[in-house]
């Protein structure tokens, strides 16, 4: 299959993963099972093909390993040359005057969440809603307040989206799912461009009938993937299509901010990790369609330390050794890291898969932490917990 259809059914895959087993404690948790299960077992002669690889490369940030996703990966956006600002605040100033404000991810980058919270922290006193393409419809409206669970969304149980989710909760934004519904999927025998059209209409649809109908004055901050923030029509699949973004405006009228973070990059290091080096772009020749595309942001290349990202120190994080007993010479081994009041089904702080051998550290931020950590057969010990700073 090719990547871009799997792209475009990948988060109702990836949903079935949602869950937590019962019964035995010491039974692996359904999430972490569906790692192990989508993850290569080792690395040895490993390529990412088809849906499978599609899958693993989205899912190996989820487990901490960004730098095995830079490494198996495919090609970030397109060399663009960057503009003069600094992202977020001009980003900010550019959205006081719009009710809608669609920024887009790629799936198997951490760094796009932290910049989409820190946005939307910087809107939070104008902007009322918070809308997410991996949102699951029924956890959305069951969820209690304060929580993030895991099943909250299909993609949303990586740790940094799990940071991103929990700053907007408390800064006071209200959630709602937009993703297509069973009912509004095209038929089983639908050809890509259908699929996508039939997601596309049913994804603008639900969050006008989810906010603008009953709220139509209603500012709303939008997180979506890829191609779904482009509000003009582009030639995909062999045909004119609308993606989402496009589609609300036309169905609304309202002119949403668009901002893109998958179509241009820096071929360069532009500062000591990618965060502080991120930059303003122009991405004009990036995309088809004249003003598909409002604003674009530029990475440059991630930059690891000790195998984590090193952006990641910048937001305060504390490298913290994963405690021996974690390790392992001879299986695969997950690690989470939860508040100690949190229950083992919300997003942990941090997630980091280890490979027989290997030694890479938790990445945390300042107070104390539990620890759990599991292989494919269940439970490694008993929970430890830590402190990260002072």
């Amino acid at each position: 299959m090719a990547l871009a259809t799997a792209l475009t059914v990948l988060p109702a895959l990836l949903s079935q993963a949602v869950g937590k087993s019962v019964g035995d404690e010491s039974a692996v948790p359904d999430p972490i099972s569906a790692l192990f299960t989508r993850l290569p077992e080792n690395l040895d002669g490993w390529q990412p093909e088809g849906m499978d690889g599609a899958i693993a490369i989205q899912m190996l940030p989820a487990v901490g390993r960004e730098d095995l996703a830079s490494r198996f990966g495919r090609p970030r956006g397109r060399p663009c040359p960057t503009l003069p600002g600094d992202p977020i605040p001009s980003l900010a100033d550019a959205a006081r005057e719009a009710q809608v404000v669609i920024v887009s991810e790629a799936h198997d980058q951490p760094l796009h969440r932290q910049v989409i919270g820190e946005l939307g922290l910087a809107l939070a006193d104008e902007f009322d809603w918070f809308a997410a393409e991996t949102f699951v419809h029924e956890a959305v409206a069951d969820r209690k307040a304060g929580r993030i669970p895991m099943a909250l969304g299909s993609y949303s149980d990586e740790p940094m989206f799990g940071r991103e989710l929990r700053a907007l909760d408390a800064a006071g934004y209200h959630f709602v799912a937009y993703e297509i519904l069973p009912h509004q999927s095209a038929p089983e025998d639908a050809n890509t461009a259908e699929q996508v059209i039939a997601r596309e209409e049913a994804q603008a649809e639900n969050l006008i009938a989810g906010v603008l109908d009953e709220h139509p004055d209603a500012r709303i901050l939008v997180h979506v993937g890829y191609s779904h923030a482009l509000e003009a029509p582009v030639n995909n699949f062999e045909r004119e299509i609308e993606w989402f973004a496009a589609r609300l405006k036309r169905k609304t009228g309202i002119d949403p901010l668009t901002v893109s973070q998958t179509h241009c990059s820096l071929p360069d290091a532009t500062a000591a990790n990618a965060l502080d080096g991120l930059r303003l772009a122009d991405g004009t020749a990036a995309v088809e369609s004249v003003g598909a595309i409002d604003h674009f942001l530029a990475p440059p290349p991630l930059r690891f330390e000790n195998g984590r990202p090193a952006w990641r120190r910048t937001i305060g994080d504390v490298e913290i050794p994963v405690p021996d007993i974690f390790r392992s010479e001879h299986d695969r081994v997950i690690i989470e890291a939860h508040a100690p009041e949190d229950p083992d089904d919300e997003v942990p702080v941090d997630r980091l898969l280890l490979y027989p051998g290997e030694s890479l550290p938790l990445l945390l931020p300042q107070g104390q932490w539990r620890l759990t950590a599991w292989t494919g057969d269940g439970a490694v010990a008993a929970p430890v917990t830590i402190n990260a700073g002072d």
